[in-house]
C-alpha cells in the first residue's frame, strides 16, 4: 500500500468515529514515525539527526530502543547534535544515556565542537536588524 492509499484509508469518513481530523493526523504521524524506526532498525548503520533538540516521552522511548538495538547487534550509530557530549548525556534518560555511553566506549566518538551556524546567522541578523533580508 502506498502512502496516498494509506492516507485515504486513514482519513476515510467514518460516521461512528468520534476522533477529529487533527487527532487522526496525530495518530497517522505517530504510525508513520514508528514505521520509519522499524525500517531504520533493519540497517547496519543508523543515523539520528539533531538529537537533543526535542524531548518527548515517545522520542526518548525510540532513542532508547535504537541505542539498545545498536548495542546488542553491533550496529553503527551516527548522531548529529548541537549539544556537547555532556549536554547530550544530560538530555537523555538515564537508561538511554547508559546505553549510549556503552556504545561510545565500543565505537568511539568524533566530536567536532562546531557552533550551530544557523543560530549564529540568526543572532547576527538580529544584531544588524536584517531579519527579513533573505526572505525577499
Amino acid at each position: 500500500m502506498n502512502i496516498l492509499e494509506l492516507l485515504n484509508n486513514f482519513f476515510e469518513e467514518d460516521k461512528t468515529s468520534k476522533l477529529s481530523s487533527s487527532t487522526k493526523l496525530y495518530f497517522f504521524l505517530i504510525y508513520q514515525a514508528n514505521e520509519a524506526v522499524k525500517t531504520a532498525l533493519k540497517s547496519q548503520v543508523i543515523l539520528i539527526d539533531d538529537l537533543g533538540t526535542k524531548t518527548f516521552n515517545w522520542i526518548n522511548d525510540k532513542i532508547r530502543l535504537i541505542t539498545e538495538e545498536a548495542n546488542r547487534n553491533q550496529k553503527s550509530l551516527i548522531i548529529s547534535t548541537n549539544l556537547n557530549p555532556q549536554e547530550l548525556i544530560n538530555s537523555l534518560e538515564l537508561r538511554t544515556a547508559s546505553r549510549l555511553t556503552e556504545l561510545v566506549s565500543k565505537q568511539g566518538i568524533i566530536y567536532l565542537g562546531e557552533e550551530d551556524y544557523r543560530r549564529k546567522k540568526r543572532e547576527e541578523k538580529e544584531k544588524t536588524g536584517n531579519h527579513f533580508k533573505d526572505r525577499f
